[in-house]
């Protein structure tokens, strides 16, 4: 068993917390471990501006997707063929908070069309 500690300032933030397990039928820790499961599973979802997916074609064609506060924006370099062009609208598509920040779909998506994805 692994143990560890984690200190929260806000009293309120944590209230809220509780009454939300409860709401689920949960103990505080049984619910902050289903939280660290679920997102473990959930795979890589940028957090901070900036982060997101690069993606590079074989012929050396790129795009990115990138976090920006609640949007995703993209960028293209290159010619993409149509299969990747539809893959690289698809995955922007679904990795915006919209459509569930759906970024492990995405970049699976890209990697389907051909890709090379790095994460930014």
């Amino acid at each position: 068993m692994v143990k560890f500690t984690l200190r929260i300032d806000d009293k309120e933030l944590v209230n809220q917390f509780d009454e939300l397990a409860r709401t689920h039928g949960m103990t505080r820790t049984a619910f902050i471990v289903q939280l660290m499961r679920d997102t473990v599973s959930a795979g890589y979802v940028p957090m901070r501006n900036g982060e997101g997916l690069r993606a590079i074609t074989g012929s050396g064609a790129e795009v990115s997707l990138t976090r920006l506060n609640q949007d995703v924006i993209s960028k293209q370099q290159g010619l993409l063929s149509d299969d990747q062009e539809s893959a690289f609208k698809r995955a922007k598509q679904i990795s915006g908070p919209k459509h569930g920040n759906r970024w492990v779909e995405a970049r699976t998506i890209l990697e389907e069309a051909g890709f090379k994805v790095f994460r930014l």
